[in-house]
């Protein structure tokens, strides 16, 4: 009786087929390059963050920064509206 590539005897023993050396050494291959792949997902996906959180940033910097012309602006009207109607 063959069980996934192994074999069973009668008593109920399994017997398993050695894997080739080679077999081995590329099962650790692709084993270390998916440890690789999944560091450096992880590596871009943090890059990715932080390049939001910089984004953002700037972008509450930049908000700020209009804010305060705005403001400046209202206040110079007003300014001026008070010194047209100063008797």
């Amino acid at each position: 009786m063959v069980i996934e590539g192994n074999y069973a005897l009668p008593d109920g023993t399994k017997v398993e087929i050695a894997k080739d050396e080679d077999e081995k050494k590329s099962d650790d291959k692709l084993i270390r390059r998916l440890h690789r792949l999944r560091r450096k997902k992880m590596k871009l996906e943090k890059a990715q963050r932080h390049k939001d959180e910089s984004a953002l940033s700037r972008l509450s910097d930049s908000a700020g920064a209009l804010y305060l012309c705005v403001s400046f602006l209202i206040n110079l009207r007003n300014l001026r509206n008070l010194w047209i109607n100063l008797p």
